[in-house]
């Protein structure tokens, strides 16, 4: 190899383990890199520049519960366009696997775990785009999120500050690390999208190594090592649609790395009114 090649090689891979390195990347068995339980932190409450002025906020914008109203795209605030790194720097990180031989192991015999958990009458509140958003777990079920939620469907990647306003309208988010073994992310994937039109999909990559699959609703998540389709279909005929805002079925204003938009399952409808129709 010729010396600059060589050179620019070693550049890039230098660069990409500084990359690696700043996020604290564990590593498990088989030399392999796995983002640990405890090192969401560095990531989620990165410094990020803020922007924006909100004391122009004129009051028809503004709510009573939720500080701030939802669906009203506005430069002020949301618009889906505006400042969007706040959340999420656009870092392949979040949606690559840079071990794809050596994908995250199937455990036989490993059980599913859910578990439910919110506040008595707890409200969330609509935060701006000059406003970082911060959360205490690296799966949240609830919490403050943005004004406009994404549209339904698959994403490259979308973050929990978009995607929890989705639970919040009753939807089942989709998460899969990365690294997770491809067919058991297509056998979910199906069965999520066989079951109702208002989902979100997304790599996810603070999901354990033994679990690296969850689904979310509102105040409640079920994680898995490996699929078992009448457990899933049983958790989303459950938890799906017991949001606080569930009655609401409109489609979303958040598009950025949208690769599917949702389509209501043979045998339902757009307001899915019946849940893994085909079951």
């Amino acid at each position: 190899m010729p010396f600059t090649e060589c050179a620019m090689s070693l550049v890039v891979l230098g660069m990409f383990f500084s990359i690696v390195s700043s996020y604290s990347i564990g590593v498990i068995a088989g030399d392999f890199p796995v983002f640990g339980i405890g090192d969401s932190d560095g990531f989620m409450k990165r410094a990020v520049p803020v922007v924006g002025d909100m004391s122009e906020m004129p009051s028809d914008m503004k709510d009573a519960i939720h500080g701030v109203k939802m669906g009203v795209a506005s430069d002020i605030c949301d618009n889906a366009k505006n400042n969007l790194a706040i959340d999420w720097d656009g870092s392949p990180l979040n949606y690559t696997c840079y071990h794809p031989k050596n994908r995250l192991p199937i455990i036989e015999g490993m059980k599913p775990i859910e578990d439910c958990n919110i506040p008595e009458k707890y409200y969330s509140k609509h935060v701006c785009m000059n406003e970082k958003i911060e959360y205490d777990v690296p799966i949240p079920t609830y919490g403050n999120h943005r004004p406009l939620w994404p549209v339904y469907g698959e994403y490259i990647f979308v973050p929990p500050q978009r995607w929890l306003h989705n639970l919040e309208h009753g939807a089942v988010v989709m998460l899969y690390h990365p690294c997770a073994e491809p067919l058991e992310v297509e056998k979910l994937r199906q069965l999520v999208k066989g079951c109702l039109r208002r989902h979100v999909i997304t790599p996810y990559m603070y999901l354990p190594a033994d679990k690296p699959l969850a689904l979310v609703t509102w105040g409640c998540k079920l994680q898995m090592n490996h699929v078992d389709a009448s457990v899933v279909k049983n958790f989303i005929k459950t938890r799906a649609l017991h949001g606080p805002e569930a009655e609401l079925a409109k489609e979303g204003q958040y598009r950025f790395k949208l690769l599917d938009v949702a389509e209501a399952p043979k045998g339902s409808n757009y307001y899915d009114r019946k849940l893994c129709p085909s079951s």
